[in-house]
Parts: structure tokens; C-alpha cells; sequence
């Protein structure tokens, strides 16, 4: 029944759109025009924006300060720091491989991205399967 109620619907918009035709669509589009270009909305929607646009720079300082005031995500941003190849402290020491001494099975080293033939592109690096993931599949 679903399925018919939506070839009757479609049906009846088509007739009764094809009765007003483009005459009655080019009124509709000529009011909507005008009223998108009356000042009064222009005036609105400017406000909405600056008003959108301020409280985007104010939630994204409070967020900074937040970051910057919490001793735990600055931790946490530190370790991460530290993880990335080449950020010059512990990770350069180690290879990048787990501290553990050795690389686990299914972690993921840091590669170098190849060129791919003198294109000017840059291929990123793949993550190599674990040991658990013979078939592929996630």
C-alpha cells in the first residue's frame, strides 16, 4: 500500500503542478525575491550573522583558555606531540616504535609518504594489516 500511496501522491502534485504552470511559478519566485531583498531582512540577517560570527570567536576563546588552563589536556596534548615522527623529542629516539622496545603486532609505524610518479602528489601511507586480520576485514 506504501508503495501506491506514493505514485498517487507524486500523481496529484504533478497535475496540480502542471495546472499552475510557469506562469504561477514565476510569481512565486518573483516573491520570494523581493521579499529575500527588502531591507528589513537584509537588516536581519546581517545581525544573525555578526551575531553567529561573535559568539563563534567567543566559544572558541573560552575553548582555548580551557585547553590552556587544564594541566590534563595539556598533558595529553604533550604525549601527542611527543608520538608524532620527526617532533624532535622522545618518539625520534625510539623510531616512533612502542616503548616497549619493539613494535607490537598490528601498530601502525610512522611511513614516508612516496611521490607518486613526478606528479607533484603525494601518496599517504597505508596501515599495515594486524597479525589478528587475515581475512581483511575490520
Amino acid at each position: 500500500m506504501g508503495k501506491k500511496s506514493l505514485i498517487v501522491g507524486a500523481a496529484i502534485g504533478y497535475v496540480l503542478g502542471a495546472r499552475a504552470g510557469r506562469k504561477r511559478y514565476d510569481q512565486i519566485v518573483a516573491q520570494v525575491s523581493k521579499l529575500w531583498n527588502d531591507p528589513k531582512v537584509k537588516s536581519k540577517v546581517d545581525q544573525a550573522q555578526t551575531a553567529a560570527v561573535d559568539t563563534a570567536k567567543s566559544a572558541a576563546s573560552s575553548a582555548k583558555d580551557a585547553v590552556s588552563n587544564n594541566p590534563t589536556v595539556q598533558s595529553a596534548v604533550q604525549t601527542a606531540k611527543d608520538k608524532l615522527p620527526g617532533s624532535g623529542s622522545d618518539a625520534s629516539s625510539s623510531g616512533g616504535a612502542a616503548t616497549n622496545g619493539g613494535t607490537q603486532p598490528g601498530s601502525a609505524t610512522p611511513a614516508t609518504p612516496r611521490t607518486g610518479g613526478g606528479t607533484g602528489t603525494t601518496t599517504l601511507p597505508t596501515t599495515p594489516a594486524s597479525a589478528s586480520n587475515t581475512g581483511g576485514r575490520p
